[in-house]
């Protein structure tokens, strides 16, 4: 496909996603340290420059102005599930769910599971999906548990590299629409990877995601204990 037709906004492509650059992981390798997001050399120039606010002067208080009321508890105070003896009783759960074999890799399943995937070609896929993550702007736990379900399927099943990066945006598609209140759509994923894969490979890889991982999608993260 040509450059002009890959940069045109496909159809179904969403607004906010038209303007993002996309590519796919085989780039990669060639740049040690891609950064995929707006900031990258070439990803744009038409950015506008920002306006300046005028902001107004602080309103000065009156002379007589009766001073405000002290709030009378904290938000977390107020709320019963963040008080201590609950916030234990949460954590010790998670700490236990945390220790399941099924919620948590194999720590050594690149060399007992994967033929084809190596350390180095897992850590090219976390750091382009760390670039994805901060270009559309996700939150942090939608990157861990992406991470976390790579691996838990990778323990389980040996995968080809040519397919590595269709594990990883069918897991980053799962974690945000877990994690993020307007998660992106599949069309959106398929852009991301320059259209490498199509949506019903997508789709596919997400339900091999979720039979293998039999629908535990709530396992505890690095990122749950650091709250």
């Amino acid at each position: 496909m040509a450059d002009m037709q890959n940069y045109a906004a496909p159809p179904l492509l969403t607004h906010a996603t038209a303007k993002r650059k996309r590519v796919a992981l085989n780039q990669l390798p060639t740049l040690p340290n891609a950064v995929l997001g707006a900031h990258d050399e070439g990803g744009g120039g038409d950015d506008k420059p920002v306006k300046k606010q005028h902001l107004l002067p602080a309103a000065k208080p009156e002379p007589n102005a009766a001073p405000a009321p002290a709030a009378a508890a904290s938000d977390v105070e107020e709320d019963p599930q963040l008080r201590k003896p609950y916030a234990s009783d949460i954590y010790s759960y998670l700490r236990s769910t945390e220790s399941q074999a099924t919620r948590r890799p194999a720590t050594d399943y690149i060399a007992a599971v994967q033929v084809d995937v190596t350390p180095n070609t897992r850590a090219i896929l976390v750091d382009w999906l760390v670039d994805v993550s901060e270009e559309y702007r996700f939150v942090s736990d939608t990157l861990y548990l992406t991470v976390s379900y790579i691996d838990r399927f990778l323990s389980a099943n040996a995968l080809n590299r040519q397919k590595l990066q269709l594990l990883g945006v069918a897991a980053m598609l799962i974690a945000s629409k877990h994690e993020e209140i307007s998660p992106l759509n599949v069309e959106d994923f398929c852009y991301i990877t320059d259209n490498t894969y199509t949506k019903q490979e997508v789709v596919k890889m997400e339900s091999d995601i979720l039979n293998v991982l039999k629908f535990e999608m709530g396992n505890p993260t690095p990122k749950t204990f650091l709250r």
